[in-house]
């Protein structure tokens, strides 16, 4: 089983460059919906991950196991799972072969991408965006924070940069990530 979770701030080229991956790997893509409500969502979310890790081909639009601490934490606010809580559900999702894509354009992209999240999000109030704005580098740097951790915990994370990289060069990292896994395993 694969899962690919597509992870990195608002604004970083994840739901296009998912539509592209998930039709020429013909695996059913999905988004969490938003954040949150509580901790208890929160943690039914990261199990269904778990379940879905273990069961099916799947990719995901950003996953409440990552980014809700990233968001909280942007926004001055406690998260509902503590980061040591999400570093255990991350070292169990890197025994179950899954993968992170690490969306990371530059940070000029980021932030001029960040108006077109009021139309493109119909979840996402209008004055988000303009929030948002401000916290970009803040996100960013979280993010980029946060990624080194969960590759030192043996989580495989490939960086992609949709201004400097075709879809194409990441299905690519991504093949040669399953055939170093599938040779480890044997």
């Amino acid at each position: 089983m694969a899962v690919i979770i597509f992870e990195g701030p608002d604004g970083s080229g994840k739901s296009t460059t998912i539509e592209k991956v998930s039709e020429y790997l013909n695996f059913p893509s999905s988004h969490d919906g938003g954040p949150s409500r509580d901790a208890e969502h929160c943690r039914e979310r990261i199990d269904e991950l778990l379940r879905t890790a273990r069961q099916s081909n799947a990719i995901k639009d950003r996953s409440t196991v990552f980014s809700d601490a990233i968001y909280k934490e942007t926004f001055g606010k406690e998260p509902f799972v503590p980061y040591d809580e999400v570093y255990h559900r991350i070292w169990q999702l890197s025994g179950l072969g899954a993968i992170v894509v690490y969306c990371r354009p530059p940070m000029q992209t980021l932030i001029d991408n960040i108006p077109l999240l009021a139309r493109a999000k119909p979840h996402k109030p209008p004055e988000y965006a303009e929030q948002l704005k401000s916290l970009v580098p803040t996100l960013a740097q979280i993010y980029d924070r946060e990624v080194m951790k969960w590759s030192a915990l043996g989580l495989p994370v490939i960086r992609y940069d949709f201004t400097e990289n075709k879809v194409e060069d990441l299905l690519s990292a991504l093949g040669l990530f399953w055939d170093d896994h599938l040779n480890y395993c044997e």
